[in-house]
């Protein structure tokens, strides 16, 4: 019996050196970095362009691409355009949508998303590209 617990207690005193050691990495999988963005949002944005101001609602859904959101009513043209979300910023590579040609940038801030794009019109070719700053508050 003694043998017994001598060789229990040398089993218990290298567990007790070696778990320690150990380090347990818990990941989930089930975490979409994308809720960070999705939502509605109040919009104020700024042309450079027009010098005019114009407040509108847009939706940021998520796209069947993992890396991908969808902006429902970007540039208040009633457009969706696609957007990378990566490491808290959106990129929108440049795109034709509806009559639109679209392009730019978001950083997202907590609960504001701070964009900065062009819009070009692509039926009416007299019509300058519109260089735009928004914000982006997300109400719900």
């Amino acid at each position: 019996m003694g043998g017994i617990m001598k060789g229990l207690s040398i089993i218990i005193l290298l567990a007790l050196l070696v778990l320690p050691s150990c380090e347990f990495y818990y990941y989930d999988t089930h975490t979409d970095p994308r809720d960070r963005v999705t939502g509605v949002y109040f919009v104020h944005e700024y042309s450079q362009t027009f010098n005019a101001t114009l407040q509108y609602e847009m939706r940021l859904l998520k796209s069947t691409n993992r890396e991908r959101v969808l902006i429902e009513n970007f540039y208040d043209a009633g457009i969706t355009v696609s957007a990378i979300f990566q490491n808290g910023k959106l990129t929108i590579p440049r795109q034709k949508r509806d009559g639109f040609e679209i392009e730019g940038t978001g950083t997202v801030w907590g609960n504001r998303i701070d964009f900065t794009f062009s819009a070009r019109d692509t039926y009416q070719r007299n019509k300058p590209t519109d260089f735009c700053t928004a914000e982006a508050w997300r109400s719900y």
